[in-house]
């Protein structure tokens, strides 16, 4: 398997028309093609865990890069912490492909696969992915000498590009770390023998980030196109290949300021909109805008990235954020949060801190809001909870889950604008170029898949159970999705072979919403 982060067909179609990844046309021509639809929201953290398990944010409990569970709306000025050791527990508790196969004695090789630090023993050889804190300071593979083993092989290996606004600079890095990841995937490949082995690109999302629309992006795609065209002559004719992306891409253009429209609806009660440090700073006119149109005559703006992510985010994003927002939450019925993407929470009495809608009035609720938002000039989708997530983790989540079919849109939980929708400000540093976009792609090549097919949209939540029917595995039940028997050669075993299904045990299991009762149970008896 191999994943291209963020990859989509509106960068790749193009280039393969005008002849410039020869690869991926023959992969698309001589295999099976379509859209890889990412779950809610299309975002890495929960695109891979959900491509690894086969199951939706319900199940596995990753929605963000934050603990759902763990979001204190009542928390003024709260500092972000990425939740690095609850993604890698949800990730291995929710039994990725690579789990399975070890348990039916497969050999596996996983590269690069978000969400995998800190390394586990696994029957085979992984090195970590993205949330990897740093490669010199932390052991970053299984087994931990194969630590040194790449030092010899590639240098100082490294994981994920730290842009520097400079064109020239930023491809130059990422093509670096792309053929970094090829060299230890040849030397894996040529050393061991693996049953799977599934290697992820990340760079392709950043600089589709912070170069979306620029020559640099098709640059990079190009050079990806030859990377793969050497990793498929390093593995062989002998074998089928999944090619899949936890989402696409599009342009960064509008923001859709969802808690503004819940203040002028009437859902959303603010006294004070951010802390008196920030208020001052922009009373003196340091906005984002003046704050970077100096830096930049001054030729100053290398010193924003060498800056703490506190302080640079006073003096860059000095925008007033509902974090730091006085919120009035007697009066405040619904909220979005920065911490939960394109998600907003009913503020439901008996779960939140200070809830005042009744469990019978929050379908009303929602469906107020729904209806509100259809209202907008915009196309956009509103979808409750229980419409597209199922599982133990289902309370943690938004209760409105916000999908803009419209590209160029994104969903800002900031306060700075009295409109619902404002321009996005591509100064540098503030705001990056591009942004995910539901549309991923999956692409399948080898001896047994069929040629030249194209078969639409497809889940991430296929990806697994595709995986494991090609390996001969039994696919458990509590996967969502389903094998994709419509990519293979109809005379093709795998094609021919009946899915095989094993049952799960859940008895020992209990939602989060019993267990939040029963711990809001045991306060009520302590006090």
């Amino acid at each position: 398997m191999i994943g291209l982060d963020g990859a989509t067909f509106d960068v790749i179609m193009p280039l393969v028309n005008k002849g410039d990844l020869p690869t991926f046309k023959k992969l698309i021509e001589k295999g099976t093609y379509g859209i890889l639809e990412s779950v809610h929201p299309p975002s890495t953290f929960p695109g891979w865990p959900t491509i690894a398990t086969g199951k939706n944010p319900g199940k596995h409990g990753i929605y963000g890069f934050f603990n759902p569970k763990n979001r204190k709306p009542l928390t003024n000025k709260r500092i972000r912490i990425v939740d690095i050791p609850y993604i890698s527990k949800q990730l291995a508790k929710a039994n990725p492909f690579w789990k399975i196969l070890n348990e039916n004695n497969l050999k596996v090789g996983i590269i690069n696969f978000p969400g995998t630090y800190p390394p586990k023993k696994i029957d085979g050889v992984m090195v970590t992915g993205i949330l990897t804190p740093s490669v010199t300071l932390h052991e970053y593979t299984y087994p931990p000498e194969l630590k040194n083993e790449i030092k010899s092989v590639v240098g100082e290996y490294e994981i994920d590009p730290k842009f520097l606004a400079n064109k020239k600079k930023d491809l130059e890095q990422v093509r670096r770390i792309a053929r970094k990841r090829l060299m230890v995937a040849e030397h894996l490949l040529k050393k061991y023998e693996f049953d799977l082995f599934a290697i992820v690109f990340t760079s392709s999302d950043r600089i589709q980030h912070y170069y979306w629309g620029h020559k640099e992006v098709e640059e990079y795609f190009k050079d990806l196109d030859g990377i793969i065209d050497k990793l498929l002559n390093t593995i062989g004719d002998d074998v089928n290949i999944l090619i899949v992306s936890d989402h696409g891409f599009q342009s960064n253009d509008m923001y859709f300021n969802i808690n503004t429209w819940l203040i002028k609806n009437g859902f959303l009660k603010i006294r004070k909109k951010s802390s008196h440090l920030n208020t001052l700073l922009r009373n003196l006119g340091f906005h984002t805008k003046n704050v970077l149109k100096l830096m930049k005559v001054l030729k100053l703006t290398f010193i924003l990235r060498k800056l703490p992510i506190k302080i640079k985010g006073v003096i860059v994003e000095s925008r007033p954020s509902f974090e730091e927002a006085d919120i009035d939450w007697a009066n405040t019925k619904a909220y979005s949060t920065f911490d939960v993407e394109n998600g907003i929470y009913i503020n439901l009495e008996g779960r939140e801190p200070q809830g005042i809608v009744k469990m019978e009035e929050y379908d009303n609720v929602r469906n107020e809001i729904i209806n509100g938002l259809k209202k907008l000039d915009i196309d956009i989708e509103i979808l409750k909870r229980e419409e597209i997530y199922s599982g133990p983790y289902l309370e943690v989540l938004p209760d409105l889950v916000i999908h803009i079919k419209d590209k160029g849109y994104k969903v800002s939980t900031n306060l700075d604008s009295e409109s619902y929708f404002s321009k996005v400000d591509h100064s540098e540093l503030e705001s990056p170029l591009g942004r995910h976009h539901i549309d991923g792609c999956f692409i399948s090549y080898g001896r047994d898949i069929r040629e030249g097919h194209y078969i639409g949209r497809v889940s991430q939540m296929d990806i697994a159970p595709t995986i494991l029917h090609l390996m001969g595995c039994d696919i458990p039940k509590d996967m969502d999705g389903r094998v994709l028997k419509e990519i293979f050669k109809e005379d093709s075993e795998f094609f021919k072979r009946d899915v095989r299904f094993k049952d799960i045990d859940n008895t020992h299991k209990k939602t989060e919403l019993e267990k939040m009762r029963i711990k809001r149970a045991i306060r009520r008896i302590k006090i």
